[in-house]
């Protein structure tokens, strides 16, 4: 009986589905999505919109999460809240644990061109049905915020599709080839850049407090873009290390292939579309 809430019903076709059904039927400026078994504490929309009016760049946020049900912890991405500049490698590179669809909202005008998710893109999504979303995002612009206090409450219960579903489970189409078919399509409609690298160092540029982590990350984009001759890389990756040191007044981590977080997709190397 709330006149606020609306419900909208329709045949259970995944998690990507429903988020084009429900951006169709939004007409506010800020979208946040809420996936069935997680949880808002209040205040969460509060200090959503106080970071999008004092931050006019910012075109999505990222909260802080806690985990609760058959696990207690909190995820804590970053050290401190605050603005963390263009993320598209990052996001979909490394996929932070916290970059959840609950945990993520967005000013209107970057989901005008990610929405509709297209269907080609989203059918085969089994689980993971929020990485188009959230890589189209990052992809198109978005600048993002750190909230660092955690008002999304992510359940973990037996019946995750995430845990259950593998990305080498044959149910679920794998996470490689989820970031596969993102980055083409982007690049299709003119939201990918010929150079990797030289995203790399924009991003860094952008973010005010890299991590050594973003750094990593970076690196490896570099040294893995087949794009540019090996003069280009040496250049790209002699100024990642220099910004990365005026940004943080540290000296660049060692870079070592066997301390990676996950194992990157292959789109990396720029060999997913050879």
């Amino acid at each position: 009986g709330n006149p606020r809430i609306q419900l909208i019903f329709q045949e259970n076709k995944g998690q990507a589905t429903a988020f084009n059904t429900g951006y169709a039927a939004s007409h506010g400026d800020i979208i946040c999505f809420l996936e069935a078994d997680d949880r808002l504490e209040p205040g969460y929309f509060e200090k959503v919109l106080t970071v999008f009016e004092n931050n006019p760049d910012t075109t999505t946020t990222l909260c802080n999460s806690r985990h609760f049900g058959d696990a207690h912890f909190t995820e804590d991405p970053y050290p401190a809240e605050g603005d963390r500049g263009y993320q598209a490698i990052f996001i979909t590179a490394c996929w932070p644990g916290s970059a959840k669809a609950s945990s993520m909202a967005y000013r209107r005008r970057v989901l005008e061109v990610v929405f509709p998710l297209p269907t080609y893109l989203i059918e085969p999504l089994k689980t993971y049905g929020d990485l188009p979303l959230i890589i189209g995002a990052a992809l198109c612009g978005g600048r993002t915020y750190y909230i660092a206090h955690p008002f999304v409450q992510y359940r973990i219960h037996p019946k995750n599709d995430s845990k259950n579903n593998t990305p080498d489970a044959p149910l679920n189409m794998s996470l490689e080839g989820v970031f596969e078919k993102c980055l083409s399509y982007y690049r299709e409609i003119s939201y990918m850049p010929e150079s990797l690298s030289h995203l790399s160092i924009l991003e860094l540029d952008s973010n005010p407090h890299p991590t050594s982590l973003e750094y990593l990350t970076y690196r490896k984009v570099i040294s893995n873009d087949c794009f540019i001759s090996l003069i280009a890389k040496r250049r790209y990756i002699t100024t990642l290390e220099a910004r990365y040191q005026y940004k943080t007044g540290l000296p660049p981590p060692p870079f070592i292939w066997a301390a990676k977080r996950p194992t990157y997709p292959l789109w990396l190397s720029g060999r997913y579309n050879s």
